[in-house]
Parts: structure tokens; sequence; C-alpha cells
């Protein structure tokens, strides 16, 4: 689980000037359809994190609803 301390996705850079967005709940490089996440410039970096932030609080939230509603 993710918490505003530890989200579960990040921009972070890499020694070599380049971007990774980093899945802190798998402790690896995040992945967006087959490319994994590293080696990116800062904006596609950052967007591409934004994706995948805005795509997990989506999936979430439909679980949490499918979970509420189960139980009717």
């Amino acid at each position: 689980m993710s918490t505003d301390e530890n989200p579960r996705f990040a921009v972070v850079p890499e020694p070599c000037g380049t971007w990774t967005v980093w899945d802190g709940l798998r402790n690896e490089p995040a992945t967006l359809g087959d490319g994994i996440l590293i080696g990116l410039n800062r904006r596609k970096a950052e967007a591409a994190c934004g994706v995948l932030i805005r795509t997990h609080e989506t999936h979430r939230d439909r679980v949490e609803l499918k979970g509420r509603y189960a139980n009717s």
C-alpha cells in the first residue's frame, strides 16, 4: 500500500542525467504497456508517472466500490 510519504509511483533521477519512474510497491522500475520506464527525459518520466498514478487510483476506487456493493 502506498502513502503520501511512500507513493506507489515516483520519478527519480538516474546518475547519467535521465529519469526513471519507480514503482514503490514492487521496488523496481515501473512499466507502462510493454515498456520499462527507465532512461527517460524528465518531461516524459513525469507524464508517464502521472498516467500510472491516475490509473492506479481509478483501479483502486473501482475495487473499493465493488467491495462495498458485493454484500448488498
